[in-house]
């Protein structure tokens, strides 16, 4: 576990997954074929009732994702929990742990989403953000 610090925000645009986890794969193959050779994220929250909310997403505008028919947002600059996982699509199913981990860290701040960072095809970063400390 380390802490990264993005110096700028980043902007995406993004696809809800209505059937999370199971719609994850094809979220991410639209937005591939849409949006190629972009660097990609995962977000994630989990709502008041229990249920995560979780977007795949690729930088982009806000104009770009309202002509896709896709909502924008921004992931911010600042510092950012990381554990990193090498070999991630072999171990899809420990992702949740890694998140578990970095979100009983006393520095994690829970008004942001947690993301997820896909480096390369092999390597992702879990990511959740630092609670500032000014």
């Amino acid at each position: 576990m380390f802490i990264h610090h993005l110096e700028q925000d980043i902007p995406v645009l993004c696809k809800e997954v209505p059937t999370f986890p199971e719609g994850i794969q094809a979220a991410f193959e639209e937005l591939c074929v849409k949006v190629p050779d972009r660097v990609y994220y995962g977000l994630s929250h989990m709502e008041n009732s229990g249920r995560i909310v979780y977007q795949a997403a690729a930088v982009g505008t806000e104009q770009e994702a309202a002509k896709l028919g896709y909502s924008a947002s921004v992931i911010p600059q600042g510092d950012w929990l990381v554990e990193s996982i090498d070999g991630w699509m072999e171990k899809i199913d420990g992702i949740k742990d890694v998140f578990g981990r970095l979100m009983s860290d006393p520095r994690f701040d829970p008004a942001y989403e947690c993301v997820e960072w896909y480096r390369t095809d092999t390597e992702m970063w879990c990511m959740v953000r630092c609670v500032a400390t000014n």
